[in-house]
């Protein structure tokens, strides 16, 4: 069993479920049909970024004629700590490229597992979750930028990942920062390599 508040999710942990999301396209209201070859992925994360403590993968035969798509969680696949995580969505292509945008869908969509569940009044038991889907069936382009940026104090540094879709997490190096102590007695910064 489970419940859901907008694309929220509450189970209680060990417990099994099958949880819905409905695909539609964005513009018409129509199911979105996976084409050949698309796959749906469904990740639960303890934060973003991190590695998937539960992931799920549905092709075209999982999905049924109004574009629904059910994920099957087992006892063993709800068996994790208690915590609040995050959840993803994402169409896929064979190779992996992400394609097609959530329209509305929260980058922060969450995930309790053993968290009060059924508690709330705002909670709805076995709810399923509505999701639009942008352009049904263009493809987003892959950024083939850099994934690791070294900060500037001079310039903002902006990488072109806008609408783009990433494989990889892009990882900020820190910048440097030193302590040191002058001939005043004080302290002197350098941040980067410049004396503040």
């Amino acid at each position: 069993m489970f419940f859901t508040n907008g694309y929220n999710i509450r189970i209680p942990r060990g417990d099994s479920a099958f949880i819905r999301f409905t695909l539609t396209q964005a513009e018409s209201g129509e199911p979105y049909i996976l084409a050949a070859g698309q796959t749906v992925v469904f990740e639960v994360c303890a934060s973003k970024g991190a590695e998937p403590v539960i992931s799920k993968t549905a092709d075209k035969s999982a999905q049924d004629t109004q574009g629904a798509v059910t994920f099957p969680l087992s006892p063993e696949d709800s068996d994790i700590a208690r915590h609040t995580y995050f959840y993803s969505l994402r169409i896929a292509d064979t190779d992996g490229t992400v394609c097609d945008t959530w329209l509305g869908f929260p980058d922060d969509a969450l995930f309790a597992v053993g968290l009060d569940c059924g508690r709330s009044a705002d909670y709805t038991p076995e709810g399923g979750i509505h999701v639009s889907v942008g352009q049904g069936s263009e493809t987003m382009p892959a950024y083939d930028g850099e994934y690791t940026v070294v900060p500037s104090l001079r310039e903002p540094v902006v990488l072109a990942t806008a609408q783009k879709a990433l494989r990889n997490n892009i990882t900020v190096e820190r910048v440097p920062v030193s302590e040191t102590l002058n001939g005043s007695g004080g302290i002197t910064i350098a941040i980067g390599g410049q004396n503040v």
